[in-house]
């Protein structure tokens, strides 16, 4: 009975530390650096994203197709986080700003794992570790 307990006790202890790490917006605060194929058409995207602790971001984003082509992207913008999700939100070439919205499913100070998901719909899971 004993045992039962305490394996019970460890497990709610081990949830509440995963759920504290994942609120702790101050992690995302750096550089990071990570790479994802999407398998739909084989391009690879390897990106570059910097959170400014004035929650202000930079992307560099080099997608690479299957045919070897390459295109750059950057772009500027701000983000927010709230508990286990945060938001980016840059300008479009016409001004008009759009927020891409991602859950956090593991955050250290070093890694982060994250996944993208636009109105109520999950997309790509992301992998990123820390430059700076």
């Amino acid at each position: 009975m004993f045992t039962k307990k305490l394996t019970v006790a460890c497990i709610v202890l081990a949830s509440s530390l995963n759920a504290n790490s994942l609120s702790n917006c101050e992690n995302l605060v750096g550089s990071w650096k990570g790479s994802y194929l999407y398998p739909a058409n084989g391009v690879t995207n390897e990106y570059q994203v910097t959170f400014n602790n004035d929650h202000s971001s930079s992307e560099v984003m080099s997608l690479k197709a299957p045919d070897n082509s390459l295109m750059k992207h950057r772009q500027q913008g701000t983000w927010t986080c709230d508990g286990n999700e945060f938001s980016i939100t840059v300008p479009t070439q016409t001004g008009v700003k759009v927020s891409n919205h991602y859950r956090v499913m593991e955050m250290t100070s070093d890694h982060q794992k994250f996944q993208h998901y636009h109105k109520g719909n999950a997309g790509p899971i992301f992998d990123l570790r820390r430059t700076k």
